[in-house]
């Protein structure tokens, strides 16, 4: 059978593109079966960019997506903005801050 994970410690890692990674440590909640299971993670990918090896470097190294159609959230959660701040007591550089976009 499948192990109840409600209550335990784990540690999700991210891969990046070669530049970047990271590790963040969790805890499962109640629930978490029945919530991933509304997670439709094919249809998330359906409107996925196929891009060629040039064009990624080109966006990864200038920071802009403006050759390609403007994608506007719906229901979903996207990254309102990236970090910026180096600072002596806070540092948040390259970190993702989320928004939740519904629909009108």
């Amino acid at each position: 059978g499948v192990e109840e994970l409600a209550g335990k410690d784990m540690v999700a890692i991210g891969y990046g593109s070669g530049d970047a990674s990271e590790a963040i440590p969790m805890v499962v909640q109640p629930g978490w079966r029945e919530a991933s299971l509304k997670t439709n993670i094919a249809s998330a990918l359906n409107n996925a960019v196929v891009l060629k090896q040039g064009e990624y470097e080109q966006i990864h190294d200038t920071r802009s997506a403006s050759a390609y159609p403007a994608y506007t959230p719906k229901n979903e959660f996207y990254i309102e903005r990236l970090g910026d701040r180096v600072e002596p007591a806070f540092q948040d550089l390259g970190i993702e801050y989320y928004n939740y976009a519904q629909s009108a």
